[in-house]
C-alpha cells in the first residue's frame, strides 16, 4: 500500500521566494521599475483566492491592532464571522490590508477597494446628538404636564440643564440621541479625476502656514495626487511632521508653565493655558494618526477639503496658543527679568560710560508700587524727589527743606537724640489703647489678642550696648588715647595699653578677656572708631578701661574729666546689672538710680560727641535710645532678662543644623581630626606602603598598620603591598599602583584634601628564605617611577615618596639601594617630591623590633604608632608649604636666601603659606571673611615657549598659634622638655616657631640638599629629622637675647 505524503502546509513565505526566484530568473523588466516607483490601489494584491494567512502579516496585525481605524478592526473582526468561511474570509482581509514594499518591508494597504467600500459604508451608521433648549414654561408643558416637582427632579438629576441665551434669558436643554443603519446595495463605477485649489484658498493656508512656521503650501501635482479616497501624499507629510513638531514643543512649554504657576488657579489665564494644552495633545494625536495611517483622523474622508479645514484649524490654534504661552512667560518672568532704570550723565563732559552715567533709580516692574496718587505710586515719588533734587542743583544752593517741603532740622523736639527727662518723646509715645485703635497696626497674630501689645516686646540689652553703643565709645576712647594722649607712636602707645588690661585682668580674675588687643586695626575705621570683640569681651572692657583712662587722663582739661565721669557711669550700671541678677525686676529705688544713670551717661555722651565732633570721635546711633528704653523699664523686667547671650549661642547651633539640612545626609565617615592635632589633620590620607609589624596576639598572625593608626586617631587607608597576590615580588607594585588607578583614583576625584604617600621599603622584594636574594628586571626602577608618575597625573594635590635604601640596615650596598637611588632621581626630574633619608626607617624598624608589644591583645598607642604619625604630621606641613605639582621641585620654600633664622621660623609658625591665584584670593576675603588670613604679593619670572613674562603670585598664611606643639613635644619629648612649653607669656612662642621648622621645612632642604645651614650650622638633615633634641639644642644655643624674660 502506498504511504500518504508528507504536504508542506502551504504559507506565503514560500510563494514570495518562489516570487523571488522567479523574477531572478527572467530578470528586472521596465514595469517591475514602474511598480517600484509608483505605487498606486492597482499594484496591490487584488488576489481572492485565499491559500493560506502571510505568518508575518498576521503577526504584524496582532501588533497594530490597537491602533488601526474602527472600519478596518469591524471588517476584520465583525464582518468575518457573518461570512460562510469566518477563517477564510479573515485570512484574505488580513492578506489585504499589508503589501510588501521594494525592500521587503511590510506596508499597511488603506486604499484597497475592500477597506474603501467597507469604511463609506462604515461611516453611513450614524449616531447624533442633538441639544434642544426651550423656555421653562414650554418645556413643562410639552413634556413634564406642567408638573413642577418632576421638571426640579430633572434639573437635579442633570437630565435638563440651564442655559444661559447671552441676553439675560434662560433657557433649559435636554440631549436626544438617534442611531441607525442603512441597509443596502450600491453599484459604482470610481473614475478619478482632479480639480485645481482656488486662489482664495491658497491665501488663507499660506497665511496661517507661515504664521506658525510651516513651511508646505500647495502646488499642482500634490493637488493633483490628492484625489478623494487616495492616500495623504509625501509633500503634505512633511507638513504633518512639522506642525506635530510644533505641537509637542508647544504643549512642553505650556505644561512647565502650568506646573510652575504660583498664582490663583482661579485665574482666566490658567484656565486657558490648561485648556489649550489639552487641544495640543489632541492635535498631536491627529497628527501621529494622519503619519501613520495615511490618512484623516475621526473617520474623516480623505479629502482636499477635510484636510483644508484640519489644518487651518490647527494652524489658527497654534498660533493663538503661542502668543498666550509667551505673554504669560513674560509676565512670570516679570518680576525678576524687567527692571526700570534711570541715570544720569552731563552733556559736556567726556569719557567711559561707567565713568559718566550715574544710576538714580532701579526697581523691578513686579516690585513697584501702582497707585493712582503719586505720593503713594513708585514712579510718582520718584520724580517728585529727582525735580526737587534737579531745582535745588539749578539754583546752585543747599536745599533748606527735604523733597515733601519739610524743613530741615538738626534737631527736632520730639527727636530721639534728646536724652533728657523732659524730653519731648516722651510726652508722644501711643498707650496700648491709641494703639489699638489704630488702623494700621501689625495684622499679625500675636497682637491680635487683647492682652498683648507693642510694650511686650522690648530692644535687646546685649546689642545695643555691647555690639553697639560700647562699641563706638570704647574704640573712641582707645584711638584718643594712642593719638592723642600718650606721647609715642600710634603702636608702641597701643602695647602700653594692652599691658595695663592684661595686668587688670590679672590682678581682678577677669572672667572674660580679650585675646588680644595689641593691633590698631581692632579699633580703627575709615569714618567713626568701633572696637571689634565678642559681646562678653566688650562687657569686661569697661573696668580695665576704666583703669587705663584714669592713668593716663589730664585732671586739668574738663573733656578728661567728662570722659572719665562717663566711664564711672558706665561701670556703675554694670555693677548694678551684677548686683541685681536674682531679681526679676529691680527694686523702686534701684530702677530709680539705674535710670538716673544711664540718663546722665548719655548727656555727658552728647557733650563730649560734640566736643570731638570734628575729629569724629564717640559717635551716637540709635542705640543709645535704645538703652534709655530698656532703662525706663528695669522697674519692670532686669535687663539682664532682655539680653540674647542664650540666644545668640542657640543660633550658632541652629546654624550648624541648618548648613546639615542644606549639604543634605552624607554616609557615615571615619572622623578625621582629634583634640591633639585639631583642624591640622583634616582630610584623607593614602598610603601606599610595604611596612609591617608582628603583634603578638593569639592568632600569632600578621597585621598591616591601619590598625594602629586608626587607634591613634589618624584618618588613613593602607594599602599593603604584600597582601597583593602576584606572579612576582616585583610585580606586586605594578598591580597594587593598577588597582589605585582603577579602583581608588576615581573615587576620590571629586574630593578635597586627599593626600597620597608611597612609603617604600622594598622588603617585598627579598626572598622569603636565605641568602635573601633579589629579583629584579634591568629596567625596574624606570618602570617603578613611571608607575608613580601615573598616579601624579592623577592625584588632586602633591604626592609624597619615601624610600629606604637599606631594608635590614645592615650597611652593606644591595641592588635595592641602586633601585632606590635611581627612581628618586628619576622622581626628581618629574617634579615629585621623594626622600631616601633612613632616619624614620630606623626609628619605626627600632621601635617594631624592640618596643611593640601587645598589651591585651591591643596595640599602645606609642612606639611605632607613634613615630609614623609624627612623619605623617612633617610631610602634612611640607605640603602647606608647597606650590603645585608641575614645578615642585624647583620652586620649593628653602632655607638658601634665609640671612637670619627667625625669616624661616616665622614662615612656619603661620602653618605654612599656599601660593593661591589672585581670584581665590578674592573669594578667601568676601563679605569680610578671612581676618584670620595674611596674603603676601610676590612678582616672579615665568618662562614659556614665547619667552620669558613677569607675573604675580600670591601667598595665603594663617596663623593657628602653637598650641598643639605644647601637647604635642609632652607626649614625644616627655616630662623632660615640659617646662619649655608651660611658657607665662607670649614671648616664648618660638617654642613652637622651631618644632615646626624641625616638623616642616628640615624635609624640604632634606629633599633638595645634602648639607643645610641651620642656625648658623652645618648640619646633616637626617640627624635633625631623627628627633627633636638637636634641633631644640642647637637654637637654645644661638637664640638672641632679649630684654623680656627667655623662658625658652
Amino acid at each position: 500500500m502506498k504511504k500518504p505524503g508528507m504536504k508542506r502546509p502551504a504559507s506565503s513565505s514560500g510563494l514570495c521566494i518562489q516570487k523571488t526566484i522567479s523574477k531572478m530568473q527572467r530578470g528586472v523588466s521596465k514595469a517591475d521599475l514602474v511598480q517600484n516607483k509608483k505605487e498606486t490601489p492597482d499594484s496591490t494584491e487584488t488576489d481572492t483566492e485565499v491559500t493560506g494567512r502571510d505568518k508575518a502579516k498576521g503577526q504584524k496585525y496582532a501588533k497594530m491592532k490597537d491602533s488601526l481605524p474602527e472600519h478596518v478592526l469591524d471588517l476584520v473582526e465583525k464582518q468575518s464571522a457573518k461570512a460562510s468561511s469566518p477563517r477564510d474570509y479573515k485570512t484574505m482581509v488580513i492578506n489585504k490590508l499589508f503589501t510588501r514594499d521594494s525592500k521587503g518591508k511590510l506596508q499597511l494597504n488603506l486604499n484597497d477597494h475592500l477597506f474603501q467600500e467597507h469604511k463609506r459604508i462604515y461611516q453611513e451608521r450614524f449616531a447624533k446628538e442633538q441639544d434642544n433648549a426651550m423656555p421653562e414654561s414650554i418645556l413643562k408643558g410639552l413634556y413634564f404636564h406642567n408638573d413642577d416637582q418632576a421638571f426640579k427632579l430633572a434639573v437635579k438629576k442633570g437630565e435638563v440643564q440651564a442655559v444661559d441665551c447671552g441676553d439675560g434669558q434662560t433657557m433649559y436643554s435636554f440631549t436626544t440621541y438617534k442611531k441607525g443603519k442603512k441597509h443596502a446595495t450600491v453599484e459604482e463605477q470610481i473614475v478619478k479625476s482632479s480639480s485645481k485649489i482656488s486662489k482664495e484658498q491658497c491665501r488663507m493656508l499660506a497665511a496661517a502656514f507661515e504664521h506658525v512656521g510651516w513651511s508646505w503650501t500647495y502646488k499642482d501635482k500634490d493637488v493633483t495626487k490628492f484625489l478623494p479616497g487616495a492616500t495623504i501624499p509625501p509633500a503634505i507629510q512633511d507638513l504633518i511632521k512639522e506642525a506635530t513638531d510644533s505641537q509637542a514643543k508647544l504643549a512642553k512649554e505650556a505644561s512647565m508653565i502650568i506646573k510652575a504657576w504660583a498664582g490663583d488657579k482661579s485665574d482666566e489665564r490658567f484656565k486657558k493655558l490648561k485648556t489649550g494644552h489639552g487641544v495640543c495633545n489632541t492635535n498631536i494625536a491627529k497628527l501621529n494618526h494622519m503619519k501613520e495611517f495615511h490618512e484623516l483622523p475621526d473617520n474623516m474622508e480623505s479629502t482636499k477639503e477635510n484636510l483644508d479645514q484640519a489644518m487651518l484649524s490647527m494652524a489658527t490654534h497654534t498660533s493663538e496658543y503661542n502668543e498666550l504661552v509667551e505673554v504669560t512667560r513674560g509676565l512670570i518672568k516679570a518680576w525678576c527679568a524687567l527692571m526700570a532704570t534711570f541715570s544720569m550723565c552731563s552733556m559736556v563732559a567726556k569719557g567711559e560710560t561707567r565713568d559718566m552715567q550715574f544710576m538714580i533709580y532701579g526697581v523691578f516692574e513686579h516690585l513697584r508700587v501702582k497707585d493712582p496718587d503719586p505720593k503713594k505710586d513708585t514712579l510718582g515719588v520718584f520724580f517728585s524727589i529727582l525735580g526737587w533734587s534737579l531745582r535745588w542743583l539749578y539754583l546752585g544752593q543747599w536745599p533748606d527743606r527735604d523733597w515733601k517741603g519739610q524743613k530741615c532740622k538738626g534737631h527736632g523736639p520730639v527727636s530721639w537724640t534728646d536724652f533728657r527727662t523732659g524730653a519731648g518723646w516722651r510726652n508722644v509715645q501711643w498707650t496700648a489703647h491709641e494703639w489699638r485703635l489704630w488702623d494700621g497696626r501689625s495684622k499679625c497674630p500675636l497682637f491680635q489678642d487683647p492682652d498683648f501689645s507693642p510694650w511686650l516686646v522690648s530692644m535687646d540689652w546685649m546689642h545695643a550696648k555691647y555690639l553697639g553703643h560700647d562699641q563706638q565709645t570704647y574704640g573712641s576712647v582707645l584711638s584718643l588715647l594712642v593719638h592723642f594722649v600718650l606721647p609715642g607712636q600710634p603702636e608702641s602707645n597701643l602695647e602700653i595699653i594692652w599691658k595695663d588690661i592684661q595686668s587688670y585682668y590679672k590682678r581682678n580674675q577677669t572672667p572674660v578677656r580679650y585675646k588680644y588687643l595689641n593691633r590698631l586695626s581692632m579699633f580703627q575705621r575709615k569714618t567713626y572708631p568701633k572696637l571689634r570683640g565678642k559681646a562678653a569681651e566688650v562687657k569686661y572692657l569697661a573696668g580695665p578701661l576704666l583703669h587705663v583712662w584714669q592713668k593716663y587722663h589730664n585732671p586739668r582739661l574738663s573733656i578728661h574729666r567728662d570722659i572719665l565721669l562717663y566711664l564711672k557711669l558706665n561701670l556703675q550700671i554694670e555693677e548694678q546689672i551684677v548686683d541685681n541678677k536674682d531679681s526679676l525686676a529691680f527694686p523702686e529705688e534701684e530702677a530709680v538710680r539705674f535710670e538716673e544713670s544711664v540718663t546722665s551717661m548719655l548727656l555727658l555722651l552728647t557733650r563730649i560727641a560734640e566736643h570731638f565732633l570734628e575729629e569724629n570721635l564717640f559717635n551716637i546711633t540709635q542705640k543709645a535710645h535704645f538703652m534709655q528704653h530698656v532703662a525706663l523699664l528695669a522697674r519692670c523686667i532686669s535687663p539682664r532678662l532682655l539680653w540674647c547671650f542664650m540666644g545668640e549661642d542657640m543660633q550658632k547651633r541652629m546654624s550648624t543644623l541648618a548648613k546639615s539640612c542644606v549639604r543634605g545626609q552624607r554616609p557615615l565617615v571615619r572622623k578625621e581630626k582629634d583634640v591633639l592635632a585639631g583642624n591640622f589633620r583634616y582630610g584623607k590620607t593614602i598610603m601606599i606602603t610595604d611596612l609591617m609589624y608582628k603583634c603578638n596576639s593569639n592568632s600569632k598572625g600578621m597585621t598591616n598598620i591601619q590598625y594602629g593608626l586608626d587607634e591613634v586617631g589618624y584618618a588613613i587607608t593602607v594599602i599593603d603591598i604584600n597582601s597583593f597576590k602576584s606572579t612576582s615580588k616585583a610585580q606586586k607594585f605594578f598591580d597594587v599602583v593598577e588597582h589605585l588607578k582603577r579602583n581608588v583614583m576615581p573615587d576620590i576625584a571629586t574630593e578635597e584634601n586627599v593626600t597620597l604617600r608611597f612609603w617604600v621599603s622594598f622588603a617585598f622584594l627579598i626572598a622569603d628564605h636565605p641568602p635573601y636574594n633579589v629579583w629584579v628586571e634591568r629596567d625596574f626602577a624606570e618602570q617603578f617611577a613611571e608607575a608613580i608618575r601615573g598616579v601624579d597625573k592623577m592625584a588632586t594635590r602633591p604626592i609624597f615618596v619615601s624610600m629606604c635604601k637599606d631594608s635590614r640596615f645592615h650597611g652593606i650596598p644591595t641592588g635595592i639601594h641602586d633601585v632606590a637611588v635611581d627612581s628618586a632621581d628619576i622622581l626628581r626630574s618629574f617634579g615629585i617630591m621623594v626622600t631616601t633619608d633612613d632616619g624614620m626607617w630606623r626609628l619605626m624598624y627600632g621601635h617594631a623590633r624592640n618596643h611593640y608589644m601587645s598589651n591585651n591583645h591591643l596595640p599602645e598607642r606609642l612606639g611605632v604608632f607613634a613615630t609614623i604619625e609624627k612623619f605623617l604630621f612633617r610631610q602634612r606641613v611640607l605640603l602647606m608649604c608647597s606650590l603645585n605639582v608641575e614645578d615642585i621641585t624647583y620652586a620649593m620654600v628653602g632655607n638658601k636666601k634665609c640671612e637670619h633664622s627667625e625669616i624661616l621660623m616665622k614662615a612656619l609658625s603661620h602653618f605654612g603659606t599656599v601660593r593661591v591665584p589672585r581670584d581665590r584670593v578674592k573669594q578667601i576675603f568676601t563679605w569680610k571673611r578671612g581676618k584670620q588670613y595674611t596674603v603676601i604679593r610676590e612678582e616672579f619670572q615665568l618662562e614659556t615657549e614665547q619667552g620669558t613674562h613677569q607675573r604675580y603670585a600670591y601667598r595665603v598664611s594663617k596663623d593657628y598659634g602653637n598650641v598643639f606643639y605644647k601637647d604635642y613635644l609632652k607626649m614625644v619629648l616627655g616630662n623632660d622638655f615640659a617646662e619649655i612649653m608651660d611658657y607665662p607669656d607670649p614671648a616664648a612662642e618660638k617654642c613652637g616657631d622651631v618644632v615646626e621648622m624641625s616638623l616642616g621645612m628640615l624635609d624640604v632642604a632634606n629633599m633638595t640638599k645634602s648639607q643645610i645651614t641651620f642656625m648658623e650650622t652645618k648640619a646633616d638633615p637626617g640627624e635633625l629629622l631623627a628627633g627633636l633634641e638637636a634641633p631644640l639644642n642647637i637654637f637654645h644655643g644661638t637664640t638672641r637675647s632679649t630684654t623680656t624674660s627667655n623662658t625658652k
